[in-house]
């Protein structure tokens, strides 16, 4: 069936950083008309998602590839498919990166209490690292532009998508309102050498 009205969108960011996987999984909520096919939808958050991630990737290791972003429609328990990422394939710098369990954190915040967002995103190259161990100001800067972009959400013209929070328990879908990002990094603890697919 076609993309309509209401239904919430899962879309799953893959890349993968020297055979180790990195996944960013992203709801957003469809309203309007006239979506076309699953394959223009899928095509559109995408390239916004494709695009917030251009925003800091001059400061990702060239280690890092942009693999796929997968699609699925979770109202209507249907699968959108799979394609490469529109413009990005592999991190801009060719400067060492810090270890993959140190990642930057963007929190997005809702209106709801006790609903927020996280991603962590993938690492950073150690140059943009400053003495004190904190994100440089520029790196900062930039995925503050990551954050904007995805709350920018998607304007097709007679359909728009927002990103937000999904919980299956009944399919509530909570739309992101603002975001927080801060220079110390969150250690994503699931993320060891060698345990990618």
């Amino acid at each position: 069936m076609a993309v309509a009205d209401g239904d919430v969108l899962r879309l799953v960011a893959k890349m993968s950083n020297g055979g180790d996987d990195i996944q960013n999984v992203f709801h957003v909520q469809v309203a309007g008309t006239g979506f076309g096919t699953n394959d223009d939808v899928l095509d559109a958050v995408s390239e916004q998602i494709d695009y917030a991630y251009t925003q800091f990737d001059q400061y990702l290791s060239d280690n890092l590839n942009f693999d796929s972003i997968e699609g699925y429609n979770v109202t209507q328990e249907e699968y959108l498919g799979e394609q490469t990422w529109p413009t990005l394939v592999q991190g801009g710098s060719a400067d060492e990166e810090i270890p993959p369990q140190c990642a930057p954190l963007c929190l997005f915040l809702t209106e709801v209490a006790k609903s927020q967002g996280r991603k962590f995103l993938p690492p950073l190259i150690k140059t943009h690292i400053d003495s004190d161990g904190t994100i440089s100001g520029t790196a900062l800067a930039a995925i503050y532009l990551f954050c904007t972009s995805i709350l920018a959400g998607v304007d097709e013209g007679t359909w728009t998508a927002v990103f937000g929070n999904y919980r299956p328990l009944g399919e509530i879908f909570i739309e992101w309102v603002s975001a927080v990002a801060r220079d110390f990094f969150a250690t994503q603890r699931r993320r060891y050498q060698g345990k990618g697919s």
